[in-house]
C-alpha cells in the first residue's frame, strides 16, 4: 500500500498482503484489519497471536465476505475526502480573495482546486530543482 492509501485507511482486494475489511461476529461492526488489536508475532516461534475486534474484543473477527458492504465503506471514505477537498478549496479561495490574489472567493476556490488537481501524489518524487531546502 502506498503512503496515501494508508493515510485514508483504504483496503485492498487483490491479496497483496495489504489491509482488508473485517466484520466482527460478536458486534457486527465492519472495520479495517489494521484496526484490530493483538495479532503480533509470538517471540521466535514464527506464529502470531490472536487478533481482537477493537469494538467488543471478539477473538479473531473474520474477513468481510460481502463485497457490497466493503464497497459502501470505501465509498463513504471517498465521499468524506471529496467533501474535505471542497471545503479546503473554498476556505483557501476566501483567503486568496481576502489577500487580494483573486477577484472573488469563488475565483480563488477555482484557482485552489486547479492547483490541488495538478500537485503530485504524496508518494511521487518531485523533480530536484537544485535547492538545498
Amino acid at each position: 500500500m502506498s503512503k496515501d492509501t494508508d493515510f485514508v485507511n483504504f483496503v485492498t482486494d487483490d491479496n497483496t498482503g495489504g489491509y482488508f475489511v473485517m466484520q466482527c461476529q460478536g458486534c457486527d461492526e465492519v472495520f479495517n484489519s489494521k484496526d484490530c488489536h493483538g495479532g503480533g508475532q509470538i517471540a521466535d516461534t514464527g506464529d502470531y497471536g490472536d487478533s481482537y475486534c477493537p469494538h467488543c474484543g471478539q477473538v479473531d473477527p473474520e474477513e468481510c465476505d460481502n463485497p457490497n458492504l466493503v464497497w459502501n465503506i470505501q465509498q463513504r471514505k471517498i465521499n468524506r475526502l471529496a467533501d474535505t477537498y471542497q471545503f479546503l478549496a473554498a476556505e483557501y479561495g476566501k483567503i486568496l480573495h481576502q489577500a487580494g490574489f483573486s477577484e472573488s472567493a469563488l475565483a480563488g476556490q477555482q484557482d485552489a482546486m486547479s492547483w490541488l488537481s495538478k500537485r503530485p501524489a504524496v508518494d511521487e518524487e518531485e523533480p530536484a530543482n537544485g535547492n538545498s531546502d
